[in-house]
Order: structure tokens, then sequence, then C-alpha cells
């Protein structure tokens, strides 16, 4: 057996290939363009101190917070065995967080709606995520 397979069927670790999968999926969902491009707000970043709906729905909830748990234990797995558990899951949450950071943002120059609920509960599911590993 060689040592990719080994290395990949540890209990420590997750599949590099589902990760960048997980990892892909993320970027196109975030970032697939329902229209041309253009910057449709006075700032890329001006969605942070927007007043935002407080009719958001229970499946954009789900939806967030399940992509990001997904993507955050697998993350949480490729790091366990490089460094303790608990930096490993505190850097997942970081560092997922700020990939939904840079999606949010990179949503402005989209015909899409950038949002903070969406940057707080895709970072509550990174934590999440890495939590359960």
């Amino acid at each position: 057996m060689s040592s990719d397979a080994q290395r990949a069927g540890t209990p420590g670790s997750a599949h590099p290939v589902l990760w960048l999968m997980a990892f892909a999926a993320i970027l196109y969902l975030s970032l697939y363009p329902f229209g041309e491009w253009s910057l449709r707000r006075p700032s890329p970043w001006a969605w942070l101190f927007a007043v935002h709906r407080l009719n958001y729905s229970w499946g954009d909830l789900i939806v967030n917070i399940g992509a990001y748990a997904g993507f955050g234990y697998l993350t949480a797995r490729q790091l366990q065995g490089r460094m303790p558990l608990l930096l490993a899951a505190l850097l997942t949450g970081v560092g997922c967080t700020l990939l939904s950071f840079t999606m949010e943002t990179l949503q402005s120059f989209l015909p899409r709606v950038p949002s903070i609920v969406d940057l707080v509960t895709n970072g509550a599911g990174a934590f999440l995520g890495a939590a359960v590993v």
C-alpha cells in the first residue's frame, strides 16, 4: 500500500481530494454570478455597515451553517495531525471565517447581496464543524 493511501485512510486525516472538492463547491456557490460583473455598491465593504433585512430565511441559515460546518470539519481533519487539535480547530474557524469574508466581499461585484448575517452563520458553521473533530 502506498504512503498516500495509508495517510488518506488514517483516522486523523480527511482525504485531500474531498477537501478540495468542498473548497471548490464553496467558491462556486458563493461566486456564481446571476448577471454580469460590476461593482454594485459604493465600496466592496459597504455591506459590513449596511442595514440588513431581518426576515432571513431558515433555509439560508441551514445551508450556510451546514456548508461551512462540513468544510470546517474537513479542514480541521486535514490540520489535526500537523498541530494540536485545539489549535487546528481555532485556525480552521478563523480561516474559514476569513474565506467567508472574502466571498461576501467579492459578491459586491456580482448581482448578489453580501450580508453580515451570511458571514456570521458561515463562521459559526466552520467553528461548529471544527469542534466536532
